[in-house]
């Protein structure tokens, strides 16, 4: 039997031998699944179901109300309760005017008073049947002994009580309270109960109180001090199963009724987004499967974010063939924020997408937009910078072959596309003019093609790519090409054994990218006579301190004025070359050409003319010998 079932044979057995304990993760499903369940038992006249959310009730007398007003109110009788309640406001109004105008001497009004201050809630009993109005019966006239349409008969029957206790868990309530107030329900009152809870992190709490309780030992808490929790009233599940659960029904819900049953409920926004959801539910199907999580939560969570990107979407001039993509990897990060994996570190993002690869077997970078990185990870959405992001990247034009083979998911391409592009791509590679992404990509189509057996309409020579990525890497560090930054990683398992040198190269010249832009700008500095840049070097990464910046730094000191030789010998001094991402190539070159450089200021004739220069050189070779020191011993 499903869950459904199951909980419907519990209630309907005449004996009472405990609760049911329905147990799941925390968005799996329980609520939703146990509201379609009460429901349907109300719509007919065997049962009548409450459910009852233990979260935030901090009192048992609050419990006991919350449970009497929930199951008074759920009888049927609205239309009578609706008169009660009015009639009951006149009669108090008009108690509270007549005190008002005759004072406290009238008696009568004094007695009134006096008898509304009584709560109904002291003479309304919750037992195993409650007195409801019977469900869907139609009046029947007796002149004409035919049933009425448009009236119904208002039969009192008595129905069965079901009490269904929901966020167990997360009850503030004490534990031992608790189970005795259940358990008068169910033992005493003979009364359904059904609980709805996380049962790991209900026998979580109990390992966790033990460990406080060790703690507690451990740190000789005053046994006197009433302020301190009493440790031997602590809640102890095996006890509360033993006790108060009679069977325990894990929840494995049926994941594609759950989303329908979502979707179908949506109340959209934007016109037509319902319809966007019913078209692409099989993207929600995958990506709840992939991620793994069992967390209805989740998808609606994503489901509601995505309906403002739809709207903006509608907005763009971009075709909606795109869009089912965007959907999915939207759906993609929304689900790695959610497990903790997708999130800013040291490189931005790229960490984040290898891993969002590894699980959601469509993921695309060319979708992991800016304006999204900016929504999750900054909370600032920008509808205007999603459409032009967009209209950017999927702007609507005739691609060339290669342009396609590389812009494409490889599983969105036709036979001729591979035909047609990966020989043009290949021959782009050779000659430098990929970047590094495109690399990465165009390693993993490869291998993929070949995996699936797919004969490749050109030979693959890594040897030359890796040849032509050389050559691109030196008008990077000329700064002949501005060389974007890279958002691709990849797993060896995903690329070919002959281009596993290929990808260890791209990794390595990370180290060079990071260090790029500071360089550069230093460049710029040693070349001008402007000492605006002087600052702005302090603590950074410029690489290698190589030949060529050596003769540059010394040209430039030897033409400066005693006061700027004190700024460049400061700036010079407080660059840092100390980091991981420096080769021991680059370390011993640094090296080398610092003691060049402090052995050309010792020679220098400016300090034989000028005793001030003299005094500068003198600190400054100081200070190279201390920048030595402490390069060396970061590098032991």
């Amino acid at each position: 039997m499903n869950t459904v079932d199951e909980i419907r044979a519990f209630i309907s057995q005449k004996e009472n031998n405990g609760a049911l304990l329905l147990t799941g993760k925390w968005g799996c499903g329980k609520t939703f699944l146990v509201n379609q369940v009460i429901n349907k038992l109300n719509q007919g006249n065997d049962f009548i179901a409450v459910s009852i959310s233990l979260f935030g009730i901090d009192s048992i007398e609050l419990l006991h109300n919350e449970i009497k007003n929930k199951v008074f109110f759920s009888r049927g009788f609205e239309e009578t309760q609706k008169k009660s309640k009015n009639i009951f406001s006149r009669i108090r109004n008009f108690s509270v005017n007549a005190t008002d105008i005759l004072g406290e001497s009238f008696s009568i009004a004094k007695s009134i008073n006096k008898a509304l201050t009584i709560r109904w809630q002291d003479y309304f009993n919750v037992g195993q049947y409650i007195c409801c109005y019977r469900k869907n019966t139609k009046m029947t006239d007796h002149t004409t002994n035919k049933k009425c349409c448009n009236k119904k008969e208002k039969i009192v029957i008595k129905k069965r009580l079901v009490l269904f206790f929901d966020d167990f868990e997360r009850s503030k309530l004490d534990r031992i309270e608790l189970m005795g107030v259940i358990n008068e329900y169910s033992e005493n009152r003979k009364v359904k109960v059904i609980i709805i809870a996380d049962e790991e992190k209900i026998a979580r709490k109990k390992t966790d109180e033990n460990n406080i309780e060790s703690n507690r030992e451990n740190d000789n808490v005053n046994d006197n001090d009433t302020s301190i929790i009493n440790y031997e009233n602590y809640f102890n599940y095996s006890e509360f199963k033993e006790k108060l659960i009679s069977r325990t029904l894990k929840i494995e819900p049926d994941y594609t009724a759950v989303i329908d049953s979502i979707i179908n409920s949506y109340d959209e926004t934007v016109i037509g987004y319902k319809d966007f959801l019913i078209v692409n539910k099989d993207i929600i199907y995958q990506l709840y499967i992939e991620s793994d999580s069992d967390n209805f939560r989740s998808v609606k969570s994503f489901i509601i974010d995505y309906e403002r990107l739809h709207d903006a979407w509608k907005n763009s001039n971009v075709s909606s063939e795109n869009e089912p993509n965007m959907f999915y990897n939207f759906g993609a990060i929304t689900f790695g924020v959610k497990m903790g994996i997708y999130k800013k570190e040291e490189y931005g993002v790229l960490s984040s997408a290898s891993k969002l690869t590894k699980i959601f077997v469509k993921w695309n970078s060319i979708y992991n937009l800016k304006a999204c990185q900016d929504w999750f990870l900054n909370n600032v959405w920008n509808k205007e910078n999603f459409i032009s992001e967009i209209n950017q990247t999927f702007k609507v034009q005739s691609y060339t072959a290669d342009e396609k083979f590389m812009l494409f998911n490889l599983w969105n391409l036709e036979q001729k596309d591979v035909e047609n592009g990966l020989p043009k791509v290949i021959e782009n590679a050779y000659k430098g003019k990929l970047t590094r992404d495109q690399l990465i990509d165009l390693m993993q189509k490869i291998h993929s093609l070949k995996k699936f057996t797919v004969s490749l309409p050109c030979n693959i020579d890594y040897t030359k790519i890796e040849n032509g990525f050389e050559i691109r890497k030196k008008e990077i560090l000329d700064y002949k090409i501005n060389e974007p930054k890279r958002y691709t990683f990849t797993e060896k398992s995903q690329i070919d054994k002959e281009a596993y040198s290929l990808y260890e190269n791209i990794e390595n010249f990370d180290i060079t990218m990071n260090t790029l832009e500071s360089k550069k700008e230093f460049k710029k500095y040693l070349e001008t006579t402007n000492d605006k840049y002087a600052y702005s070097f302090r603590y950074k990464l410029i690489g290698c301190f190589d030949k060529n910046l050596m003769e540059m730094f010394y040209k430039r000191y030897l033409q400066s004025s005693n006061a700027i030789k004190r700024e460049m010998r400061d700036t010079l001094v407080d660059i840092s070359f100390c980091d991981n991402k420096y080769s021991e190539h680059d370390v011993t070159e640094t090296i080398a050409n610092l003691k060049e450089l402090q052995s050309r200021l010792n020679d220098s004739e400016q300090s034989k003319n000028d005793y001030i220069t003299a005094g500068i050189n003198k600190s400054f070779c100081d200070k190279i010998d201390s920048k030595i020191l402490e390069i060396k011993q970061y590098y032991k």
